[in-house]
């Protein structure tokens, strides 16, 4: 598998629930001009183009590039990763819970973007406690209990009562 990785062009963008490492006064586009595997700008038709900034404007959120970090929503904040990664031209997203905490508005957008760039063709790596978000957004399912497989395969024949019975210990 590392091997896979290593071939990758883009490499691997990884995205988690938790924001400390931001800083509260850091505006968004600085957020995303941080670390070596940053690629600002690329040629295209021999200009310069920002592909941070493209990718906002793909998403959305242009609006959001000289605000805050901490100064904007959740849902905003993990569009904002997800750009980043995308900037970054990562082709593989890994996501830890990426809609956990969000309203149902924001939970959706960010879910319907994370299906969109997977038609798009970028491989999604994303856990979830939400059987309904797996069910919904995902491919391909891989569910694990005390650090043991219990099923994986398409959501429609893997996510099951039983299975949902045994992951929570809830009748369904």
């Amino acid at each position: 598998v590392e091997q896979k990785i290593a071939e990758l062009e883009g490499g691997v963008g990884a995205m988690c629930t938790s924001s400390g490492q931001a800083a509260t006064l850091i505006s968004i586009l600085n957020l995303c001009q941080t670390g070596d595997s940053f690629i600002s700008t690329t040629e295209i038709y021999g200009g310069t183009v920002n592909l941070f900034s493209c990718t906002l404007k793909k998403l959305g959120i242009a609006h959001l590039a000289n605000r805050g970090y901490t100064n904007i929503s959740g849902g905003e904040r993990q569009l904002v990763l997800i750009a980043r990664a995308i900037a970054q031209q990562a082709k593989i997203l890994i996501m830890d819970e990426p809609s956990a905490n969000l309203d149902y508005g924001n939970r959706t957008r960010v879910m319907q973007t994370v299906r969109s760039l997977a038609r798009e063709g970028y491989t999604i790596i994303q856990s979830t406690h939400d059987p309904d978000q797996a069910f919904l957004y995902s491919d391909k399912v891989l569910a694990i209990h005390d650090g043991a497989v219990l099923a994986h395969g398409s959501p429609q024949t893997t996510i099951t009562s039983e299975l949902i019975s045994r992951l929570y210990g809830v009748e369904v």
